[in-house]
């Protein structure tokens, strides 16, 4: 089977740990990958290093310039470039199989003139749109084109594949098209366990250590942690908070002042994205989530899950899901910072309980989450569209 994967991403985030997963565990090893992305997607020397199972690889470039009347004359040439190239690519190449994996829904507009390519030349049943994210209204400029892309894929129930109920739920409340769609199919997401790892031994530790891994964007919650560390440094002095993630709006130097003002500098570090998050776990006692809105999945979570790092989340979209009992993590009010607080003291301080968090997460995740599980799913899916 030669498989086609197309998509379109501008930051670093769970689309490419999603497509490494995916192609380096697919169960059949007879199949063919090709890969189409963006020219600058990020990365993009790493991830073709990781992701080692692709054949071949399409670039597209996408521009747009700073200027509105060259914006006006340009865009709807870069569009007919890119629906004729992807013409060309496909009758030429004898795909079986697209699979469009999209970081959220509407499709970017690449994508959706990949869709449009494919469906000319091959057809809408062997074609799946996979969703990683919840539903956003579309905007006022391409409402017209979102509404023909999503008649097109209801008319002829094109599968989509989503990450979790709160995303099938978002993607039917805002696009009544969906509500009766029938080829909504729901497949988590899966990680491959980090080979080698081995949890830092704490020795006479000055501070319980804290990790965040997240993108610096209000809807992450940072504002909300500080005040709950605030809140669990009256009854715990000795808390560090680290946080690690993409910075591409600038928001440290903002979320910095606020954390001198309330003189909590020696206890939260505010650094940028690193590639090295598995050694991060490592030297953390738990994993804090503090996630407020728009949480698909949670694909952080079950990275620590796989190698016994504790978590404590808020209750947010695709969150409950992944800890779907308490016996795997620690789920609290997204409203309650008190509540937030003594239940992370409890966590920190009670050795038993994160213990039996972490033999209870593991074995969550090895029935649920790993790469190799997620896969096959996928290949079950894929395999079915014909």
């Amino acid at each position: 089977m030669k498989i086609c994967i197309a998509t379109h991403i501008d930051r670093i985030g769970g689309v490419h740990t999603f497509l490494n997963n995916l192609i380096n565990n697919w169960p059949k090893k007879n199949d063919q990958f090709t890969i189409i992305l963006n020219y600058d997607f990020p990365n993009k020397k790493k991830f073709f290093k990781n992701t080692k199972k692709i054949n071949k690889k399409f670039q597209f470039l996408f521009l747009f310039p700073k200027f509105l009347f060259l914006k006006i004359l340009i865009s709807p040439l870069n569009l007919i470039y890119l629906f004729f190239k992807f013409l060309i690519i496909f009758k030429i190449i004898k795909f079986d199989k697209l699979m469009i994996v999209s970081g959220g829904y509407p499709l970017s507009l690449p994508n959706k003139i990949i869709l449009l390519s494919w469906i000319i030349v091959k057809s809408t049943k062997d074609v799946i749109i996979n969703i990683h994210n919840l539903n956003t209204k579309s905007s006022w400029k391409n409402f017209i084109f979102d509404s023909f892309i999503d008649k097109i894929i209801s008319k002829f129930n094109i599968k989509l594949i989503l990450v979790s109920k709160a995303c099938i739920n978002s993607i039917k409340k805002n696009r009544k098209v969906f509500l009766k769609h029938k080829n909504l199919k729901i497949l988590y997401n899966g990680v491959t366990p980090y080979k080698g790892f081995k949890k830092s031994k704490i020795k006479n530790n000055k501070y319980y250590t804290c990790l965040m891994l997240a993108t610096y964007e209000a809807r992450k919650g940072h504002l909300f942690l500080f005040k709950v560390i605030e809140h669990a440094l009256n009854k715990l002095k000795n808390i560090k908070l680290l946080i690690y993630g993409d910075d591409s709006s600038n928001q440290i130097p903002k979320l910095k002042r606020f954390i001198i003002s309330k003189k909590m500098h020696k206890n939260i570090k505010l650094n940028k994205f690193s590639e090295n998050k598995y050694e991060l776990l490592k030297n953390s006692d738990l994993l804090i989530v503090p996630s407020q809105s728009h949480e698909s999945f949670g694909l952080v979570i079950i990275e620590a899950m796989s190698v016994g790092v504790p978590v404590i989340a808020n209750n947010v979209g695709g969150i409950r899901e992944v800890i779907s009992s308490n016996k795997f993590g620690i789920l609290v009010n997204k409203n309650s910072i008190k509540d937030f607080s003594n239940n992370l003291i409890k966590l920190l301080t009670n050795r038993a309980k994160r213990e039996k968090i972490i033999k209870n997460a593991k074995k969550h995740f090895n029935t649920n989450f790993k790469a190799s599980v997620m896969s096959q799913n996928y290949f079950k899916e894929i395999s079915k569209v014909v």
